[in-house]
């Protein structure tokens, strides 16, 4: 009998943390797969668990660096898929010739490829010119119409996203995958960052109410976040970057 592709033995995973950052997917997949981790991070101190990164892999210091048997990763997208691929035994992946496959493939680089492009884009230009998200001229928000070019813009995501739900449990298909992980990171930011009323979209509130209810990403947000998180998926008991837009400014789903 040839070898089998999945490691049997479980491996020394090592998550260098930031309390809020995209580490905490990498913990809440090992909490899924049930995978031991050491998670290392300087409590309530960002600029202190940087510089622990920092000294452990200073050619690309950022949250998430993972230790996967003394191997140094990047990329939360990529480390989830490579843990998957090794230790999970065929778990919160659908099967590669399923159409479920397909959308999970899509929503996996979908968070960051275009979701976290889009916000970040809008989010940073409007720190730069000093106004409101809400405020930003036409031209400078992604997804304005402009001469012949028009960009799927933070809004837009949201509106594709809800549709998506509309006809499907997950991001995955009919069941929850590592998609799921990857997409819910950044939809609590959302508000905070480019002014979104996330519960307008009637369909991802309805999914991210079970997705958080999954007792794996508890267990992750208490190791990640020992001081509880604010509604914008942040640590409670740190101050925020920006404050937030009264509701009555926020952007809501254009079918609400």
């Amino acid at each position: 009998m040839g070898e089998s592709s999945v490691e049997e033995v479980s491996p020394k995973i090592v998550i260098y943390h930031i309390e809020g950052r995209r580490s905490s997917r990498v913990a809440w997949l090992c909490e899924e797969l049930e995978l031991p981790y050491e998670l290392v991070f300087k409590r309530g101190d960002i600029m202190g668990s940087m510089a622990t990164i920092r000294e452990v892999y200073p050619d690309m210091p950022m949250a998430p660096v993972v230790s996967i048997d003394g191997t140094f990763m990047v990329e939360s997208g990529a480390i989830l898929e490579v843990l998957t691929a090794r230790y999970g035994n065929g778990a919160l992946v659908p099967p590669v010739n399923s159409i479920d496959f397909l959308y999970h493939a899509q929503w996996m680089h979908f968070a960051e490829g275009t979701a976290m492009a889009r916000l970040g884009m809008d989010f940073f230009t409007a720190m730069n010119k000093g106004v409101a998200v809400d405020e930003l001229p036409v031209g400078y928000r992604s997804g304005d119409d402009i001469a012949a070019f028009a960009m799927v813009g933070s809004v837009g995501v949201f509106d594709f996203a809800d549709r998506y739900l509309e006809d499907h449990a997950f991001f995955g298909g009919a069941e929850f995958t590592t998609a799921d992980i990857m997409m819910q990171w950044f939809v609590p930011l959302a508000r905070l960052m480019v002014a979104i009323d996330v519960d307008s979209y009637s369909h991802i509130r309805r999914w991210r109410k079970v997705v958080e209810s999954r007792p794996a990403f508890k267990r992750a947000t208490q190791a990640c976040t020992p001081s509880g998180v604010n509604e914008f998926g942040m640590p409670a008991d740190q101050p925020l970057i920006v404050q937030p837009l009264p509701d009555e400014r926020l952007r809501k789903s254009r079918s609400s």
